[in-house]
């Protein structure tokens, strides 16, 4: 057992420090002289291993019983180069504002009870093939706090390894994750940071759906503007449309693409600031997003209709920065690898 510290000001040391102690022969700790990043923390972990299958586990989660045994069975498939675990949480402890960002962090639906083939890895309780770590040359330190996790993915896809989703939930502790709303807005810009050097890289990025719906429904406002009213009703919907069917995405966007078509069908832009419609739809969009969050998992976040609506609207606050801090980082960071 590796622990790796991230140069953490807390009492970790002394707590690893004992368990060293009583078990010398089993755990290693490997504490940073600076804060590296996480990237570079799992990249020292790996490097000091000596096995052939490496499982990381971050300090907030609590593995179940038999969950190694589980995972590792996988990689009898040479093909498989990674096994992930679904992030599960107990939403009972936290307040409001932690319970509407939880839906965020980690996944509180019924449990998959089967394993199948993934596109992507939680990046918290994961096994991974060291050959192919090696292979594609570790974790990317250039991603500090995020996106890490999903440059690795692609990497490992081209080489045609596949991950593999274990069925066996790994319980994330969220009250690591009582945090002020600040800190949660702060959380936005980060992960969208990441998601604009993830672009720059690859010309992929999840958050580039909004800029897409953008680019359409402003397609469809500036038709109200030459168009007659029923055609340019008839051509918004059928952008909405054509935005599900290109993302294959329905549940999640529905409920944003297809207020944006009622906004745009119930006044007359010729009437009313083109730029102001625009800016209500794009608001609209992203309400969408925090309602299409809340509402099916509602009964276990035990929220009422109305913390639903107050719930949506800090996501719709979160989505918006995330677009701000996509746009910040296309703008001014830059691809630090060689």
């Amino acid at each position: 057992i590796i622990v790796a510290d991230d140069f953490s000001t807390d009492n970790t040391s002394e707590i690893v420090e004992g368990y060293v102690k009583k078990y010398p022969r089993i755990i290693r700790y490997l504490k940073n002289e600076k804060n590296i990043g996480l990237a570079g923390s799992l990249n020292r972990g790996i490097i000091e291993s000596k096995n052939d299958i490496i499982i990381s586990l971050h300090a907030d989660c609590i593995p179940p019983k038999n969950w190694l045994k589980n995972i590792v069975r996988y990689f009898s498939d040479a093909s498989v180069g990674v096994v992930t675990s679904r992030i599960v949480g107990d939403v009972k402890k936290l307040n409001f504002i932690n319970k509407t960002f939880a839906s965020l962090y980690a996944s509180l639906q019924e449990d998959d009870k089967n394993w199948h083939e993934t596109q992507s890895f939680g990046g918290k309780a994961d096994a991974f093939r060291k050959k192919m770590l090696e292979e594609v040359g570790l974790f990317d330190d250039s991603f500090h706090a995020a996106g890490e996790d999903t440059d690795l993915y692609i990497k490992i896809s081209r080489k045609g390894y596949k991950v593999i989703a274990n069925p066996v939930p790994v319980e994330h502790i969220l009250s690591s994750h009582q945090s002020s709303l600040i800190k949660h807005l702060k959380k936005a810009v980060q992960y969208s940071e990441s998601e604009s050097l993830l672009f720059k890289r690859y010309k992929k990025s999840i958050h580039i759906n909004h800029f897409f719906l953008l680019l359409l429904t402003a397609i469809s406002f500036i038709s109200i503007l030459f168009l007659k009213s029923f055609y340019s009703i008839f051509l918004t919907f059928i952008v909405a449309f054509l935005f599900v069917i290109y993302f294959r995405d329905f549940s999640r966007y529905i409920g944003s693409v297809v207020p944006i078509g009622i906004i745009i069908s119930l006044v007359n832009l010729r009437q009313l600031n083109p730029f102001l419609i625009f800016l209500s739809g794009w608001l609209v969009f992203n309400y969408g997003v925090g309602l299409t969050t809340l509402i099916p998992v509602r009964k276990q976040l035990n929220f009422s209709y109305i913390k639903v609506i107050f719930g949506s609207f800090l996501i719709m606050i979160f989505e918006i920065l995330k677009s701000f801090g996509f746009l910040k980082g296309l703008i001014f960071l830059k691809d630090k690898r060689k």
